[in-house]
């Protein structure tokens, strides 16, 4: 699986900072300010995950999020918000968002999302794998 993450915000500092912070602890980063320059990295090469502001734009961030899973169905989402409300979290978890960060954040709060997505990530392949090898056994 790929060692890269794609942060998307259309506010470049933004992308700055998050940029630096995940590069210090060892992440490959690509960034987008936009949904296009977003779906095109995507289409280019895999990502472990992407972390997705809630507004890119007039694109809220869900809807982004709907046509990168189009793209890569594997790829897991963190949306980050500096306005959250209960609706939008609910919305998000509904449709399989590994996680939710509300900004400003501290480092320390990314670094507890990167490791429940990882854990998600990983459990999600042992579940293949299990599947798999009881398909294998019983085919």
């Amino acid at each position: 699986m790929a060692s890269r993450i794609m942060l998307v915000d259309d506010e470049e500092r933004i992308l700055e900072v998050l940029a630096c912070m995940f590069k210090e602890i060892g992440w490959d980063v690509a960034t987008a300010a936009t949904p296009a320059e977003a779906l095109r990295l995507v289409s280019e090469e895999p990502f472990r995950m992407a972390f997705v502001d809630n507004h890119i734009g007039s694109m809220e961030g869900l809807e982004l999020i709907e046509q990168l899973r189009a793209v890569d169905p594997s790829l897991q989402f963190v949306i980050m918000t500096g306005n959250p409300d209960i609706e939008t979290a609910i919305k998000a978890i509904k449709s399989g968002i590994a996680d939710f960060l509300r900004k400003p954040f501290r480092f320390e709060d990314l670094l507890v999302c990167i490791e429940h997505v990882n854990r998600k990530i990983d459990l999600e392949q042992q579940k293949k794998d299990l599947l798999a090898g009881w398909k294998d056994r019983h085919s």
